[in-house]
């Protein structure tokens, strides 16, 4: 993986090129990220081709539409917060303490966090969400088992091996070649 930075729009936004073993070449704009994909079958100068114009591409999409592209704020939780996730409404508590590693657990509807004192306030955040993502998930998993086998028996009838909810930043959901359904939270 090589890695450029480059700024548009007064946003710095990181290029990270693979050049691998694929059949085709892709490109990927992410919040501040662009992400290319180059097959190593073709030769140096073609490579070079390709990364020019799929940089060029992404500049040209991320200038045409900043906001789609900027760096988003994480969102602030607080102990007292109420959470309404569909038809449910949850309690959030926060607990700060001393221990390594950050932990969380649904008592009722009550979402009690325990978060290290010892993270900068940009990886507390970033515990919260995701504990707050598997928390919800994992209530939820039953719910939306029974929903995707439902419309696989009403349209597909296919074989399903696995369902699990991910907290995924690219794609709604992917289907694996071993029979499991991802569903991002």
């Amino acid at each position: 993986m090589r890695i450029e930075k480059t700024t548009i729009n007064n946003q710095e936004y990181t290029f990270e090129i693979y050049i691998e073993e694929r059949n085709n070449a892709a490109v990927s704009l992410r919040r501040n990220k662009i992400i290319i994909r180059i097959p190593l079958s073709i030769n140096r100068e073609e490579q070079s081709r390709h990364i020019l114009q799929m940089k060029q591409w992404a500049v040209k999409k991320i200038t045409e539409n900043p906001d789609k592209f900027k760096k988003r704020e994480q969102k602030q939780y607080n102990s007292g917060d109420l959470l309404q996730i569909n038809d449910e409404q949850f309690l959030l508590e926060i607990n700060y303490c001393s221990n390594n590693s950050s932990s969380g657990r649904l008592i009722s509807n009550k979402i009690v966090l325990n978060i290290s004192n010892f993270l900068s306030q940009e990886l507390k955040t970033k515990h919260i969400t995701t504990l707050l993502s598997r928390i919800i998930a994992k209530k939820r998993l039953p719910l939306l088992e029974k929903k995707i086998h439902q419309l696989n028996e009403q349209h597909f009838q296919k074989k399903i091996n696995k369902i699990f909810f991910k907290n995924m930043n690219s794609r709604w959901g992917s289907c694996s070649e071993n029979a499991n359904i991802n569903i991002s939270t």
